[in-house]
């Protein structure tokens, strides 16, 4: 499976995400910190110590995705019902 390196990962997630904005900063080679901003209500969610690899698979973005939409869900639970945001069809 081809692989991208974590820059374009976080390309993608940037724009997985919008009009949200994504700022994402390595905290070790293994975890990245992840902070979600809505432009709008300037309400923000920090992430930390997502996992996180220099190359990753489409299914491991898939799964990267999924743990910051739970985790994003789980401590703002209407943010992304402001927003069109993409969303993984679960099931």
């Amino acid at each position: 499976m081809a692989r991208m390196r974590l820059k374009t990962a976080i390309q993608k997630i940037q724009q997985y995400f919008a009009p949200l904005m994504v700022s994402v900063e390595l905290a070790s080679p293994i975890t990245m910190d992840l902070v979600l901003a809505d432009p709008v209500s300037n309400e923000l969610v920090t992430l930390l110590g997502i996992p996180c690899r220099r190359t990753v698979t489409p299914v491991q973005l898939y799964q990267l995705i999924n743990l910051i939409e739970t985790q994003v869900e789980a401590r703002q639970p209407g943010l992304f019902s402001k927003h069109v945001v993409n969303r993984i069809q679960h099931g």
